[in-house]
Parts: structure tokens; C-alpha cells; sequence
């Protein structure tokens, strides 16, 4: 584990210096050797960060849920911010061909543009695309193209709302603190009538000073700020603009082009969930319906600042052993979940015509105790009893945070969506297979909430079908189908068949390897989810006395190898049909009562696999053969966890059945030494990036062998062949830029 923390978040830092002050001989002279060895020991680390941020102002700020739950927007604005929001994604299209458009002139490569700057992990396929309109048609750039509009539509449903405005540091009024040093220098006296009039230079409570970057300031204008966590309304805060041309601000502030200043006297800093000045972020927004919002939600019933109370910090007697409590103390809150409530308890205090006794001022005290929860990480004092208090009213289904969750998955992952509208409700099936909705919304209610709306306006853009799928179809009449000089007629007769034949066994190996990874993945991914997965995890508990990584007879880890159980069941069992026969076929051999020699040819029966598969299962199959505990049910319960999992396992896999996949991968001489760098790098815990450099670095020594090192010849062999390559990954991972944009044909 690798716990990164700032210089205010190390949080032990006291006691473990009071331990090693006390007992110097028992720890040592080096005041965190002690402590870093036992680091190395159980593989953890601790980072110490440097306390600088570097801001990028492109002059807009994202709202985010928690800021809308608190707004009393008007319909109208509402709609307003919606319909903003879809014109940015049903421009993705013009924008994007344009962006091209202007790339296919040009080889300036560092473009300003908005989609561009999107894309710096994609040079390679950007570049192939300027020059060349064919490669639109390539799956990267459609997963680009398509990874964009779908990121933007889930921003949508998530409140992610792009508006005018800047993040900055908040900091006190800095001409208040010269002012204050000038009157400690030594051989300078300041009359009283020049120290009056310098302080009346400084700034008023209402005003604040921000330095011009991205966004106008302009003189007695209204701007709202803003600051996360966010609560209540009575953290929202309207501040006017100080503008003076000459004044001592522009002289002396006008370059700190990274913060904004409020007065000294100002309680802007207490109301904004009691911020201060050592490197608090602060939003300041200058959209005109976000502050007619404030106002309206504000300062008509002028709400009073909520102020979080101090707490004193434990003070317990600290021995050679750390009292787990105290560990638990600095490090657990339920920050999360009390932002959830508030979100709950806002639909009830804000958008209901009576707010009854219970909820008034709900969301005040969830901003408290948020306040009070922030702060026991150093005092040890959590508030357990308001907790509770709050946690008593905030009960029941709230219809955002429930589509808020599937919205967080449709946004890692891909979904095949349907909605329909029927009976006034959207429904949204993540599979168009599904029969049950995994979401269900009302269409209009009165005195909805904005985050009801959100929720609704997210679903609407999916039954709208906006964004459509595919290549723009504005593109799609003008590509060009040529991509490589090479591609004359008939160009692919004259390639020598036996060459052919090995590239093509390298691809399918390479493509072998990461299908293989992709199923251990999504497997890992959704067994997180599913309700058989904690019947499997007992019965391991039950079986091994540390069931994550103790070792199996295969050597395999035990977490490890049931990852891989369900990645291998998956593709064996690519259909619901196949895996209901499976569960059949469990019951018809009664495996409950078959005897150990006998497991594996069973379970190859059970799996639909030929008797000649049985020496071809993977050692992790070992799993399915420990019958102590109860262990017969663990085939069971996986194969309904999978019948469970809903997602397209076809990705790089054919539509080979599971007997020609193990002899057609096993007799690839490419594929056994792919898997076993796969297989080492996996058991020591390497990162994919690690483990596929290598994977990478094979193949392209088996190119420059296969062809003496002409690697322009290799491409073309592929390129007759890329149908075996469905995502195109061998050939933008295998070939370098130079080698694919050497060979491109310019239109």
C-alpha cells in the first residue's frame, strides 16, 4: 500500500517523535530509520509532497453535485445550464472533424484546441490522422472520439457543469499585512494621518481582489465563491469585485496571478466551512444564474454563518505499542457519507413547500459536522452522537445518489444502454439484454430537486440518442481507404505465405496475452459487486489460513488464482446458455460426491470440453478440487456469480469454442513465451505497463528476426492481416511513430 500524504496530513508525525524521544536506544539515532524498516518490511511506504500547486485558469471551473444541491436555481437557468452543457457535446462532431481538418494542413502538433489538448497519451494516432483521414476509421480513434462524448454526457448526470469562473488560493488582504510590517521596520515612523490613509486603501468586508487572468473582473460586480466540502446555503458566499486602476493592489498584487484576497475584517473564510489562509482553493464564479441562485437561496433570508467549533485532542500515554484506537483515530472518518445525507436532506429542507420541525437547518448541521469529522483526524474526537442524529432523519431512497452510482460504472466501463419512456418514467438497462431496469426515474415531479433534474436530463440525452455512436457521419462520406503507400492493386498477392503465416502467429499470441488480462480484469472489476462473491470468499477463509496469498500446490496465490478461475470460466462460458448448462451439468455428474482423482476430467465434462482438454486446464483449477469446508460449493457459486456478470467478453477473443482456443494458443510457440513474462510479471506485482514493455520488446525481436531487421516489410505483413488484430493494439503498440508515419500515404 503507498499512502501519499501532504505535510499537514501526516498526521503521526507527533507521537512518533514523542516515541522516539523517549526511548532513543529503542529506535535509534535516525528519528525514522525504526519506522522505515518496518516499511520495507510489510511493503508500505510513506511520501512526504511538496506543499506547491501549479493552477491551470482556462476561465471556466466545473460545478460539481454538492454545490447544485444547495442552489435555489430557477427552472429556467436549470435549463439554461443543461442546454449549454449538450451544445459542448452535440459540437463534439464538427469540432472534432475540424480539429483534423486543421492538423491534415498543418504539422503544428501543439494546437490550443480544445479536443486536441484532450489527446497527448494519443500522439502516434493523431499524427497518422493528420495525415491521412483514413485512420477516423481506425478503433483508437473511435474509442477517442467516443471515450469523449460519452464523458462528457456522464458529466451531465454527475453535475459536472462547466461554468465561467476560476479556482484560486484564498489568502487575507496582503496590503493589510505591509501595512503592519511597515509600522515594525525600524528608522521608519508612520504619522497617523498617513497610517489612516493607507488603511483605508485596504480592502472592505464585501470586496475581494483578484489579480486579472481568464475571466473579467469588473468593478462592484457580484461574484459567488465557493468551497468543497459544500453542505448548506450557508456556506455560499457574494463578494464584490475591487477594481481600481493604480491603486496600491495593482501595484503591488497584480502579478500573484494564483489568488484572490478577501478583507481581513471579512467572514467570508469562516463561512466557507471555516477555510483559511495556508493553501485553501477556493471557486469564484461569475455566471450570471449562479449568483441569482446564491441570492435567492442566501441572502434574502440572510442564513448566518455556520461556525465549527474547536475540540481539544486526546491525550492518552503513548508506550512502545500503538493503541489501535489512536490509528484509527487519525486516519477513519464518514466525511463521505455525511455529504450523502446532506444531499438527502437538502430535497427535504430546500424543495419542500413545508419543511417540517426535524428538517430545518438539517444541512447546517451536516456542515458542522463535517467540520468536526475533518478535524478529529488530528484531535481523536469523533462526533459519534450528532452522527447519529443526523444519520436518524436522512433515511429512505434518494433517486440522484442511486443513479449517481450507475453513472460512476457507465463512465469506467462500457455498457451496451437502452432507456425507455413509459408511464412517465425513464428506464435505463446497462445491457440491452436486461429485462429488470438498473435504474428507474420519475419525468417530472413538482418541487423536483436539481439534482432529481440532473438525473432526468442524463437520461434524456441517452433516449435522445445524443451522442450518436460511431465516426461522425459528416467524416464518413469523405475517407479516404487508403492508408499506406504500399497499398497498390493487388499488393498483398505477392507477400510470401510462410512470413504471412508467422506474423500471424504473433499476433494472435500478443492479442492472446492482453484478452487474457482484460477478462482478469473486468472479473476483478465486478466480482466487487456481485452476491455470490462473499459465499466464495468464506468458504476460502474456511479452507486457507490467509486466503489472499497463500500459495497454492501450483504455486499460484490463492486471491490470484481465483481472479484467473473467473477470467478462464468466462471465456470457456461465453453465454448465459452455456453457463446454465454448466450448473446443470454440476447436478447431473454430481460433483458434490466425485472423488479427487476424478475432479478434473469432471469438471472438463461439466465445462463441455473433449477428455483430451483435461491435461490442458490451468494449474488454478486447483481451486475447484479442495472439497474441505463445503469446498464442492465453490464451483456453484461462481458459475452464478458469472451468470450474473453482464459484460462483453469479446473484446479481442474469436468466436472459436473452448477446445480450438486451447490447442490453437497452446501449439503458438509465441503465445508460451508471452505468457510466461505475463505469468512472472503478474506474481511479482507488476504494473501492466512494466510487464508489457517486455511483452512488447518480444515481438518487436521477433519482427527485426523474421525479417532481418526490416521493419517497414513487417508492417506490411500485418497490414494484410489486421483483421486479426480487431482493436488494432499489436500495431499501435508494436510499431513505433516513425515506422507507421514513414509509410502513411498523403492524400
Amino acid at each position: 500500500a503507498k499512502i501519499i500524504l501532504t505535510k499537514s496530513m501526516f498526521k503521526c508525525a507527533k507521537w512518533m517523535k514523542s516515541l522516539i524521544k523517549k526511548d532513543a536506544n529503542y529506535f535509534g539515532s535516525d528519528p525514522m530509520k525504526f519506522f522505515f524498516e518496518k516499511f520495507a518490511k510489510y511493503n508500505h511506504a510513506i511520501y512526504i509532497t511538496s506543499t506547491e500547486a501549479r493552477l491551470s485558469n482556462p476561465g471556466y471551473i466545473r460545478l460539481n453535485h454538492q454545490f447544485l444541491s444547495t442552489l435555489a436555481l430557477s427552472v429556467e437557468d436549470f435549463n439554461s445550464l443543461v442546454a449549454d452543457h449538450r451544445k459542448i457535446i452535440s459540437s463534439f462532431e464538427e469540432n472534432f472533424t475540424k480539429s483534423c481538418s486543421i492538423m491534415f494542413d498543418s504539422d503544428d502538433y501543439d494546437s490550443d484546441d480544445t479536443i486536441l489538448r484532450l489527446f497527448d497519451s494519443q500522439n502516434t494516432c493523431l499524427k497518422a490522422l493528420a495525415k491521412n483521414s483514413a485512420f477516423l476509421k481506425d478503433p483508437k480513434a473511435k474509442d477517442i472520439f467516443e471515450g469523449m462524448k460519452k464523458s462528457y454526457a456522464c458529466d451531465l448526470g454527475l453535475g459536472h457543469l462547466e461554468i465561467e469562473g476560476e479556482q484560486r488560493f484564498l489568502s487575507c488582504d496582503l496590503l493589510t499585512l505591509l501595512i503592519k510590517i511597515l509600522a515594525k521596520v525600524k528608522n521608519i515612523e508612520l504619522e497617523d494621518a498617513k497610517k489612516n490613509s493607507l488603511k483605508k486603501e485596504c480592502l472592505y468586508q464585501d470586496r475581494f481582489f483578484m489579480p486579472e487572468n481568464k475571466i473579467s473582473v469588473k468593478p462592484d460586480k457580484y461574484y459567488v465563491f465557493l468551497r468543497n466540502p459544500h453542505l448548506s446555503r450557508n456556506e455560499q458566499v457574494i463578494l464584490r469585485s475591487y477594481v481600481k486602476p493604480g491603486s496600491l493592489y495593482e501595484k503591488y498584487f497584480s502579478h500573484l496571478k494564483g489568488l484572490v484576497m478577501v478583507s481581513a475584517k471579512s467572514t467570508a473564510a469562516m463561512a466557507l466551512g471555516g477555510a483559511d489562509f495556508d493553501g485553501d482553493l477556493v471557486k469564484i464564479i461569475s455566471d450570471k444564474r449562479i449568483v441569482r441562485a446564491v441570492w435567492e437561496g442566501k441572502y434574502k433570508p440572510n442564513l448566518p454563518i455556520v461556525e465549527i467549533p474547536s475540540t481539544e485532542s486526546k491525550s492518552e500515554p503513548l508506550g512502545y505499542s500503538i493503541p489501535l484506537q489512536i490509528i484509527i483515530d487519525t486516519f477513519a472518518n464518514k466525511v463521505g457519507l455525511i455529504s450523502d445525507w446532506a444531499v438527502q436532506l437538502a430535497e427535504k429542507e430546500y424543495y419542500s413547500e413545508t419543511v417540517e420541525e426535524k428538517y430545518k437547518d438539517a444541512c447546517a448541521k451536516c456542515t458542522i459536522v463535517v467540520g468536526l469529522e475533518i478535524d478529529a483526524a488530528k484531535s481523536g474526537n469523533h462526533p459519534e452522537e450528532n452522527i447519529k442524529e443526523i444519520k436518524a432523519i436522512a433515511c429512505g431512497q434518494n433517486t440522484f445518489l442511486d443513479s449517481k452510482k450507475i453513472i460512476e460504472k457507465i463512465r469506467k466501463k462500457y455498457y451496451s444502454l437502452r432507456v425507455d419512456s413509459k408511464e412517465g418514467k425513464f428506464k435505463l438497462y446497462l445491457s440491452k439484454s436486461n429485462k429488470v431496469p438498473d435504474l428507474e426515474v420519475t419525468i417530472e415531479r413538482e418541487n423536483s430537486s436539481i439534482l432529481e433534474r440532473l438525473s432526468i436530463c442524463y437520461l434524456r440525452l441517452i433516449f435522445d440518442k445524443l451522442p450518436d455512436e460511431g465516426t461522425p457521419e459528416n467524416v464518413k462520406s469523405t475517407q479516404q481507404q487508403q492508408c499506406f503507400n504500399f497499398e497498390i492493386p493487388n499488393w498483398s498477392k505477392n507477400l510470401d505465405e510462410s512470413l504471412k503465416k508467422e506474423v500471424g502467429k504473433l499476433i494472435k499470441a500478443y492479442c492472446g496475452i492482453l484478452s487474457l488480462y482484460w477478462n482478469v480484469q473486468q472479473t476483478e472489476n465486478f466480482m466487487q459487486e456481485k452476491k455470490f462473491k462473499g459465499h466464495v470468499i468464506n468458504i476460502l477463509k474456511l479452507q486457507y489460513d490467509d486466503y489472499r496469498y497463500q500459495k497454492l500446490p501450483c504455486g499460484i496465490e490463492t486471491e490470484i488464482a481465483l481472479k484467473q478461475l473467473y477470467a478462464e470460466l468466462s471465456y470457456i462460458l461465453d453465454t448465459n446458455k452455456k453457463i446454465k448448462n454448466a450448473i446443470e451439468a454440476l447436478k447431473t455428474y454430481k460433483w458434490h460426491l466425485t472423488c479427487k482423482e476424478s475432479r478434473p476430467t469432471v469438471v472438463a465434462k461439466i465445462l463441455g470440453l473433449n477428455s483430451s482438454d483435461v491435461e490442458k486446464l490451468p494449474p488454478f483449477f486447483e481451486l475447484l478440487y479442495n472439497f474441505r469446508c463445503n469446498g464442492f460449493m465453490l464451483f456453484y457459486y461462481v458459475l452464478e456469480d458469472l451468470k450474473s456478470l453482464n459484460f462483453d467478453k469479446s473484446e479481442y477473443s474469436s468466436q472459436a469454442n473452448a477446445s480450438d482456443k486451447y490447442s490453437e494458443l497452446n501449439q503458438n510457440p509465441y503465445y508460451n513465451e508471452l505468457y510466461r513474462v505475463y505469468s512472472e510479471g503478474i506474481a511479482a506485482k507488476k504494473s501492466k505497463s512494466i510487464w508489457n514493455a517486455q511483452v512488447i520488446k518480444i515481438c518487436r525481436q521477433h519482427l527485426h528476426k523474421i525479417f532481418d531487421g526490416n521493419i517497414s516489410e513487417a508492417l506490411k505483413y500485418y497490414w494484410a492481416q489486421k483483421n486479426k488484430d480487431p482493436k488494432r493494439k499489436f500495431f499501435w503498440d508494436v510499431f513505433n511513430e516513425q515506422e507507421i508515419l514513414s509509410q502513411i500515404f498523403i492524400p
